[in-house]
């Protein structure tokens, strides 16, 4: 196969693969928030903040928003844009937020096998499909794939 299709089977396979597995389960009766903050944790938070005009800023109980410094601001700015767009903290925003993720996952991926063909001068592309693999298996990927929303505390 030339290498554009397999890396498009690869984006597409590990997308589709995240994307799939991280809204499973995700349905609107499913879906509630206890507070602000059960939605991205702190990405979400200053999210909300940001799609409101609060700048970039958080509030802690009934205090006002206050200037933060808590995350590297490009993520937040993302996720202030999908709430924007589908609503702050709504399920419509939690499905997109997952599958942005999982677009992200994908492309990560890719660039894995590149730089695997790139640098594995002996084996081909065998360091690449390696570092993939062990990409789609890490079991870190897959824990933190679903925090758009308060995952249950009974699992």
């Amino acid at each position: 196969m030339p290498g554009a299709v397999v890396l498009a089977l690869v984006f597409t396979g590990v997308t589709g693969l995240r994307g799939v597995i991280g809204t499973a389960g995700l349905g609107r009766q499913a879906f509630s928030l206890a507070s602000e903050f059960d939605f991205g944790f702190e990405q979400g938070h200053i999210a909300g903040h940001l799609a409101r005009g609060q700048r970039y800023s958080v509030s802690f109980g009934d205090s006002a928003p206050m200037p933060t410094a808590w995350a590297s601001p490009l993520y937040p700015v993302l996720l202030a844009g999908v709430f924007r767009w589908l609503g702050t903290y709504s399920y419509e925003s939690a499905i997109a937020v997952i599958w942005l993720n999982a677009i992200c996952h994908g492309g990560i991926a890719v660039l894995l096998l590149m730089t695997g063909r790139r640098i594995d001068s002996f084996g081909g592309a065998k360091a690449g499909w390696i570092a993939v693999l062990l990409f789609v298996a890490m079991p870190m990927g897959w824990q933190f794939l679903q925090w758009a929303w308060c995952v249950p505390t009974n699992w």
